[in-house]
């Protein structure tokens, strides 16, 4: 029992004075002075820091740093509040946020000294010969964690809303908005590892400008880069990768279940330029409407080794652009020998959708050029129209009609088991019992008695949304309730409008009803992506009102989190605040009396909220036990 309790003692001791154990220090910050002391603390204190950052606009006039030599303990900066984010403008004058965890340079010793930075509004920095403007991180051994921020009008040399490196951590850039930022290499975002994985997930991309990568540039030189479930739009590069530019030297480059529409590059690769001394893996991603002055309107991709292998399988490239005349690959341009040595690397397309005026025999043609074919493969292409659902309003889904439903390969290299809405891979799409996966980003399911999610709809009538001064919408849909997981959950939605025309959102499960009924086949069935509402009035901090009348959202449940995709089907017919008010109003398909009776009040309600009117709270319907309704005041 001595023995014991020495031991106890001597493992006590060392707790208590190993340098190498950081306690966790919380700060809750409210304005840029409290900021600035949290990160001087904090870049000091030995200690696990998190940094909560209270809603609110920050006006930075002195850019936040950080700085230490090699690491002081994690470092985590985060929302207070996640459904109410706050924003960090930098007046287009200033770099917003600065965090050094290598100033030595020696890339090593902040081991576990980890960043994640999660929640947090970027708006409108500027450092034209820095790198960053929004934020900047680097780190040596560490990894680098980016979750669910928002990054608009910054702009920078490198990384015109985020700059990240690390030199042997891991770089993560996950469920983040790019919009309308400028670099000159990387206009969104520049994701760099020098020895460790880097991954791009689930973020949107639109409008972003840079010489290079006008969405992202991603770089790992010994390690792989992964790139999948992104969405690109309208993003530009005066040279390679209108949508991305991805570098990679020792090991592959996976693009997968991401979508490439309207991006543009000066040079090569109107959606995405790839070089790669390795493998470049592209399996089941949907380019359309992108454009090159050169090669590769939808994608060029460079072999910079006779070992290298380049996989492409399961895509959609349709309607892209290369300008250079001839064979220049409109869609898809291949240059296997981009060291010049006379050897072509090998080169596999199986199973995609490429241009009428693609030969995959020869491999050289307008539509699709691979520059040396003395490796080259191909087989299960196929050159006709997808029939995308609406491909003008930027909904690409397929219809039931399209020739990519099943007509992928089911071990393509890379592929995912779901597609960029979190569906299922491998369904039987075409009714052949055969579950087989498709060519796109999307995957094409069928419902019971083989109704497709795309054409068919439930009714919901009435969403209202308010927008604030960030940018962010809380949208509140009275007779929202999903299935997940053969469970009813109800969901609180917080978005960011990216146009008119597109807006994305993340729907985060806010309380799962772990014992609540399935839900009534009125409405849904389990799975079901689409569905409809009447009206949808969009009312910003100023006041202004837009409503928009008939759109259709298509809904993809992931494990935590769903995407929608607004369209509006009427532009500027839709009608006015005081013509909705004074409209007719529509009541829900096929429910309880009860129910219809509380969708009516909730209606006025909501009503009351635009009008400034205080108004009670409806009650929903007790008897009704397959509903469970919520509204929340603004």
């Amino acid at each position: 029992m001595q023995k014991a309790g020495y031991l106890f003692l001597l493992i006590l001791v060392s707790l208590v004075f190993s340098p190498f154990v950081a306690w966790g220090a919380v700060f809750t910050v409210h304005n840029p002075a409290e900021f600035h002391n949290a990160l001087a603390t904090a870049q000091s204190n030995g200690e696990d820091d998190t940094i909560n950052v209270a809603p609110g606009t920050y006006n930075i006039t002195s850019t936040l740093q950080y700085i230490t030599a090699d690491g002081d303990g994690a470092l985590t900066i985060q929302a207070l509040e996640m459904n109410n984010r706050p924003v960090l403008s930098g007046g287009n004058g200033i770099q917003i946020m600065y965090i050094e965890n290598d100033s030595d340079q020696d890339h090593k010793g902040d081991a576990g000294a980890d960043m994640a930075i999660s929640g947090i509004v970027f708006q409108d920095g500027n450092c034209s010969a820095e790198k960053g403007a929004g934020l900047y991180a680097n780190t040596g051994a560490a990894s680098i964690t980016l979750d669910g921020c928002t990054f608009g009008g910054n702009l920078a040399r490198y990384g015109g809303g985020a700059y990240l490196y690390a030199d042997a951590g891991m770089v993560s850039v996950t469920h983040n908005v790019f919009n309308e930022n400028e670099a000159g290499f990387g206009g969104g975002v520049h994701v760099e590892s020098s020895s460790g994985m880097v991954t791009v997930e689930n973020n949107t991309f639109s409008g972003n400008r840079a010489r290079t990568g006008g969405g992202v540039l991603v770089s790992s030189e010994s390690d792989i880069a992964v790139m999948t479930d992104n969405i690109f739009t309208g993003n530009t590069a005066v040279t390679l990768g209108g949508g991305a530019y991805v570098v990679t030297s020792a090991k592959t480059a996976v693009v997968t279940n991401n979508v490439f529409s309207k991006n543009s590059a000066g040079l090569y690769g109107g959606g995405i330029a790839a070089s790669t001394r390795s493998d470049a893996t592209v399996t089941n991603n949907t380019f359309t409407g992108n454009a090159a002055s050169k090669l590769g309107g939808g994608a060029y991709i460079m072999l910079a080794h006779d070992m290298a292998i380049a996989s492409i399988y399961n895509n959609i490239f349709w309607d892209n652009k290369a300008d250079n005349g001839g064979n220049d690959g409109d869609d898809l341009c291949i240059n296997s020998d981009s060291d010049g040595n006379g050897a072509g690397s090998t080169v596999n397309i199986y199973n995609n959708c490429l241009g009428q005026d693609s030969d995959f025999n020869t491999g050289q043609s307008e539509d699709l050029y691979v520059t040396a074919t003395d490796n080259y493969s191909h087989g299960s292409n196929i050159t006709a129209d997808p029939l995308f659902v609406d491909p003008a309003h930027g909904d690409l889904h397929l219809t039931s009609a399209s020739p990519c439903v099943d007509k992928g390969f089911n071990n393509a290299p890379g592929i995912p088991g779901k597609d960029i809405e979190g569906q299922p891979r491998f369904a039987d799409g075409d009714g052949d019992t055969n579950a087989t996966v498709d060519m796109g980003a999307y995957e094409y399911a069928t419902q019971g008695g083989g109704s497709s999610a795309q054409d068919s709809a439930a009714t919901l009538g009435v969403v209202v949304a308010r927008m604030k001064d960030n940018g962010d919408v809380y949208l509140y849909v009275p007779s929202l309730l999903l299935p997940v997981q053969g469970k009813l959950s109800i969901f609180e939605l917080l978005f960011r409008v990216v146009d008119l025309n597109s807006i994305m959102f993340r729907m985060e499960d806010a309380r799962p009803l772990s014992t609540a009924p399935g839900p009534a086949s009125a409405f849904f069935n389990p799975g079901q992506e689409l569905f409809y509402a009447s009206y949808v009035a969009l009312i910003d901090s100023k006041g202004n009102t837009t409503v928009f009348k008939n759109l259709t959202f298509n809904v993809a449940i992931g494990e935590n989190e769903i995407f929608i995709i607004l369209r509006d089907l009427l532009g500027d017919q839709a009608p006015t605040i005081a013509e909705y008010l004074g409209g007719t109003k529509h009541v829900g398909i096929g429910v309880p009396p009860e129910v219809s009776t509380y969708y009516l009040d909730m209606m006025a309600y909501i009503e009351n909220l635009i009008k400034g009117t205080a108004f009670t709270t409806p009650q929903a319907p007790v008897s009704s036990s397959a509903f469970h309704w919520d509204i929340q005041d603004w």
